[in-house]
């Protein structure tokens, strides 16, 4: 079998920052680094620890999904801040805060500086939408977090959604419609409210009769017939929480059942290589697969590109982060047993431009004798 080429296609048209002049100086470094660290350890120990030197050197400033160490950056200018900036230096940590995941904190941080700036809901200032619509989207994630993550249902999260996937804990969508209502009222003309209070009050059930002709939006009927799909993530072992990120599904350990490797967009998020039980489950072998270390990725592929007849994978990183994302692709070879290695440097393949996608192809097909 003719050994597969791997040809990347930086889409243009997407804006990744793939500027290969941002780069270059970079990459001759780097690539020299990487070749003699890859002596010392070993492809994947070698990526491993380039993917932590980034972490390690890199700036928050630079990384717009860096949420918790911007948070905390934030918080810290908040301190020598003048009073004619503190106002947007509490809107940044705060939202930052809110995107790490950290929904209560959030609402309890806005809630006591609206307080302290004597601000309410029964004296509303137009002003104050931003910090409105925040905190009203606070409590809408916070009840999301303790009802679709902590109490999960096959019908959590599922659009028209019904009786079985509505909150148990009913107190963060409550306060989160309760601030939406009043946003609406205010400014009719803010859709994107609009359409979070219809979802705050289907996770109460109150949809649709819980909404006035002014808030509401209609939503296609679901037929009682139609087939549906359920959501067992939770109960077949394969659930995570991350940023977006790619998936293959294919039998990686050669065993006749199709396994799961995913990846998350996150600085420091563990790719996870989930192996089927053959009754219907998964565990996560990511450990014994050899890949820890192996982290972030908005995207990943997966091809034999060596013809030995098992399905490698290739791992995509940076893109979206322009000038930033001058971050290693990492090929992950495929032993056939479950395991994997690191043969990015040995393949050749250690450049680093922001990428979003690939493909496999054999493009010098019908090119030789």
């Amino acid at each position: 079998m003719k050994l597969l080429k791997i040809l990347f296609l930086l889409s243009t048209g997407l804006i990744l920052g793939c500027n290969p002049n941002e780069a270059t100086s970079n990459n001759t470094s780097q690539q020299s680094k990487a070749s003699s660290t890859t002596t010392l350890l070993g492809g994947t120990q070698a990526m491993a620890k380039e993917l932590d030197d980034l972490v390690a050197n890199g700036s928050p400033h630079d990384y717009y999904h860096w949420n918790t160490q911007r948070a905390n950056i934030s918080k810290a200018e908040m301190v020598n801040a003048t009073a004619q900036q503190s106002g947007q230096k509490f809107f940044s940590y705060a939202s930052e805060n809110l995107n790490a995941g950290n929904s209560e904190q959030a609402a309890a941080d806005i809630e006591r500086v609206l307080k302290q700036s004597g601000a309410s809901k029964e004296n509303y200032q137009p002003r104050f939408k931003a910090i409105y619509d925040l905190l009203a989207l606070a409590y809408l994630r916070d009840g999301e977090q303790k009802n679709c993550i902590n109490n999960h249902t096959p019908f959590s999260c599922l659009v028209p959604l019904m009786e079985e996937g509505q909150h148990s804990d009913k107190s963060g969508s409550e306060k989160a419609s309760e601030l939406f209502k009043l946003l609406v009222k205010k400014h009719p003309q803010d859709l994107q409210n609009r359409w979070l209070l219809n979802l705050a009050q289907m996770t109460l059930g109150n949809y649709p009769e819980g909404l006035s002709k002014a808030e509401l939006i209609n939503l296609p009927q679901e037929a009682k017939d139609f087939p549906r799909f359920k959501e067992i993530a939770m109960s077949t072992g394969v659930a995570q929480n991350g940023l977006s990120g790619g998936v293959c599904i294919d039998d990686f350990n050669s065993d006749g059942f199709l396994d799961i490797f995913c990846t998350s967009y996150g600085m420091e998020d563990q790719a996870q290589y989930f192996q089927n039980d053959g009754t219907g489950g998964f565990r996560n072998a990511t450990a014994q697969a050899g890949i820890n270390g192996i982290d972030g990725g908005l995207n990943c592929l997966h091809a034999d590109y060596d013809g030995d007849g098992h399905k490698d994978i290739l791992i995509l990183r940076g893109g979206w982060l322009g000038s930033a994302g001058v971050h290693p692709n990492s090929l992950l070879k495929n032993k056939g047993n479950g395991t994997f290695v690191d043969v990015t440097y040995e393949a050749g393949l250690n450049s680093k431009y922001p990428c979003q996608t690939a493909t496999f192809l054999d493009y010098e097909i019908g090119w030789r004798s």
